[in-house]
This record gives structure tokens, C-alpha cells and sequence, in this order.
């Protein structure tokens, strides 16, 4: 059995985020106590988040999980963060992440997003696959933007002629805000917009990130049904196993409609010493599914374990013919 993580997050270095990225949360916890300033919380939580080691904290904590390869998602988030660019800039960072994999190969595989809007995007992105032999285009976030908006389309058909995958964030919330306060079709997040770009290109290989945690997943699955090339991605639904009765029938609900041939195993896992080590919920998400043959009676569904191989790695091993792991 291969365990695959689709959907996680590694930063090298503090200086690949922003000021601006972490204002609001500093802002949040220098609040709880008087004479707490957010310029204070900020160094913590940017280094909170930043292995540092080319990968190795990373690497570790997927060992202790279980995992074999994980898919690094690497999103521009220049505009959204007011237009503030990190102090080591996207494109140099693209550069480290294409190090970082062709360090760890057949564990970590790179997928890049570049806003449509920042100047010459189209190009960065096309020297990301192309040169640097990136596997994917994600994490896509239409925030500012729709996804039928003709800025964006030149990326899109660039994947769908290259058969590059790409990866759309859907879920009621963006960033780092988990639950959004609009759940209405006006979310550029909405899984109706992802209905209609599928349909727009069929041949598109779509991963629909989150499968609409909390609100929209019973729309993504109606997404899904009706488009073929769109894919389940169960990352942030661990955020309900302390739910599990109510967790277990949405799983089943979602493997009884599309099949679990189209649903992907993903954590939205990420790096840095906040997150991983004993941080790290990766392995009671990962044990989750290998002890769901025998758990879901509990809660009256009924997993085989073929299924639950597919899911946690067999689909994406299929998908992007991906290598046995190593013996360890």
C-alpha cells in the first residue's frame, strides 16, 4: 500500500511569507493580552511555519505518518496579501522548491499557482512546468477574480493542452479564514464555478481542493457527477474527526456518488515547527483510513479495504503514475 498526501504546504524560509500574509492573525492573538503588540507575534508565527532545512522537518514529520509522497502546493498570493511581496520573491522561491525536488525525488512533488494578474504570470508559470518539471497548477484561490474570467484562461489552456492538472480551492472560507461568511453561488470559491470551467475543458484534469468543507460538499458532489474530470481532495475534512459518526456518512456519501476511484487522500499539511512533529495531526489522519474497514460498522457504513487503498494513495499512484516507495 502507497500513502499519497495531494494537498500540503512547505516554506522554506520565513522571508517566503509577507508581513502582510500574517497581519490579521498577529493581530488576533497580540489582542488576548494588554501591551501585546502584533510586531511581537509575527516573528513567531513566520518561523512557526518555515522548515528551514531544505525540506527535512517536512520530510520527517511525513515519515512518522506514514505517508510515502506528498504534493507541494505553492500559491502567489502577492495581490491578496495588498500587493506586498515577500522579502525573497516568488519567482526565487520557485527556484528553491525546484531544488527541494529534485533533492527528494519520488517523495516531493511541486505544484505551482502564479496569480493570473502579476506581470508576465503566464510565462513564470510555463518556466515552472517546463524548466523546473513541476507536476501541477495549485493551489488556485479566485479571490479578486472569477474562474470564467478571460485573464485566467491562458493558464487554463495551457494545462489543458499539456495535460497538466490543476488544484482550485473551494470551500466556504479563504485563507486563513476557515469558515467564509458568504456561502451563497456570489463566492468566486463556489463549486458551480468549478462545474463550469470542468465543462468548459473537459480534457482538464480538476482536483477540487477541500471538496467544499464545510458548507458545499454536497454540492461538490453534484459538481462531480456531472463532470468526469473533477476530483475529490479530502483536505481540512480531518478538522470533523472529532465528529466522526457525522464524517463517516459525508465519506461514504461522496464514495457511493463518484466512486473511490475519484477520491484523494490530502491533509493541507504544513511545514514548520508549529505544525509538525508532535504538532502534527497527519498521523491520526492517515491512521484514520487505515482503520476505517473495521471502524465504519460502527457507525453503520462499510469500507473494503481496496477502497481505502485507492483513496490513501492507489488513485494518485494511477493518476500520475507515480513509483512504488522505497523499502525503508
Amino acid at each position: 500500500m502507497i500513502v499519497v498526501d495531494r494537498h500540503a504546504h512547505l516554506i522554506g524560509k520565513p522571508q517566503w511569507i509577507s508581513e502582510a500574509a500574517y497581519m490579521p492573525l498577529a493581530q488576533i492573538w497580540a489582542a488576548k493580552e494588554p501591551d501585546r503588540k502584533p510586531e511581537m507575534i509575527l516573528p513567531k508565527l513566520l518561523n512557526g511555519i518555515a522548515d528551514g532545512t531544505g525540506g527535512k522537518m517536512f520530510l520527517d514529520n511525513m515519515d512518522a505518518a506514514g505517508v510515502d509522497i506528498s504534493f507541494l502546493l505553492a500559491s502567489d498570493v502577492w495581490i491578496r496579501n495588498n500587493g506586498q511581496e515577500p522579502p525573497i520573491p516568488f519567482e526565487k522561491q520557485l527556484e528553491e522548491l525546484a531544488e527541494v525536488q529534485q533533492a527528494h525525488k519520488d517523495r516531493l512533488y511541486v505544484w505551482v499557482y502564479v496569480d493570473p494578474r502579476r506581470p508576465k504570470a503566464l510565462e513564470l508559470f510555463s518556466r515552472a512546468i517546463d524548466e523546473y518539471g513541476f507536476k501541477g497548477c495549485g493551489e488556485i484561490s479566485a479571490e479578486g477574480f472569477r474562474l470564467d474570467d478571460d485573464l485566467i484562461q491562458p493558464m487554463f489552456k495551457k494545462c489543458a493542452d499539456s495535460g497538466i492538472p490543476i488544484d482550485i480551492h473551494i470551500r466556504s472560507g479563504m485563507g486563513l479564514t476557515t469558515f467564509g461568511s458568504d456561502v451563497s453561488i456570489n463566492n468566486a470559491s463556489h463549486p458551480e464555478h468549478v462545474k463550469k470551467l470542468a465543462k468548459r475543458y473537459p480534457e482538464l484534469k480538476i482536483f477540487i481542493a477541500h471538496s467544499g468543507y464545510s458548507s458545499w460538499w454536497q454540492a461538490v458532489i453534484q459538481t462531480a457527477l456531472e463532470c468526469p474530470n473533477c476530483y475529490l481532495d479530502l483536505s481540512d475534512w480531518n478538522y470533523d474527526l472529532p465528529n466522526m459518526a457525522e464524517f463517516v456518512a459525508k465519506l461514504a456519501a461522496m464514495r457511493d456518488s463518484v466512486g473511490a476511484e475519484r477520491i484523494f487522500f490530502s491533509s493541507d499539511q504544513i511545514s514548520g515547527p508549529r505544525f509538525c512533529g508532535e504538532k502534527s495531526t497527519l498521523p491520526q489522519w492517515v491512521n484514520f483510513f487505515k482503520t476505517l474497514p473495521e471502524q465504519a460498522p460502527n457507525y453503520g457504513y462499510h469500507f473494503t479495504r481496496k477502497e481505502v487503498d485507492l483513496i490513501l494513495g492507489g488513485n494518485a499512484q494511477r493518476l500520475f503514475k507515480l513509483p512504488s516507495p522505497a523499502k525503508k
